[in-house]
């Protein structure tokens, strides 16, 4: 059975932020309880800019701390705001929403021959 996903309804992912250290890049893993918007909308929203975007997607979060590393980060809009300002934050954020939807994420090719 499908049924539209309401308003308050979130799902949650598992984010892969790439943080840049000097010349390696240091993955994070984080999950981040979104909620369901349309394509139009992500659309509208992503010519707004990052952290429009990720304040009207993200309703939750797990793994995030702040400066100090042992705190974890409370999941406010302006919290969502300031991270989002960061593009590597943003970037995983956006990719682990899109690549969750993505049609080609489950597609196998024929077998050649």
């Amino acid at each position: 059975m499908f049924k539209l996903p309401g308003p308050d309804d979130t799902f949650p992912t598992r984010c892969v932020i790439e943080i840049p250290e000097g010349e390696k890049t240091v993955e994070a893993e984080i999950v981040a309880h979104f909620r369901v918007i349309g394509s139009k909308r992500w659309r509208e929203l992503a010519l707004k800019g990052d952290p429009d975007l990720l304040a009207a997607i993200v309703a939750g979060w797990d793994g995030v701390y702040d400066a100090d590393g042992k705190t974890p980060l409370a999941c406010n809009e302006a919290n969502i705001r300031a991270a989002a300002d960061i593009p590597y934050f943003s970037a995983g954020l956006a990719r682990a929403y899109s690549d969750r939807f993505s049609p080609l994420k489950n597609f196998r090719a024929p077998p050649a021959g």
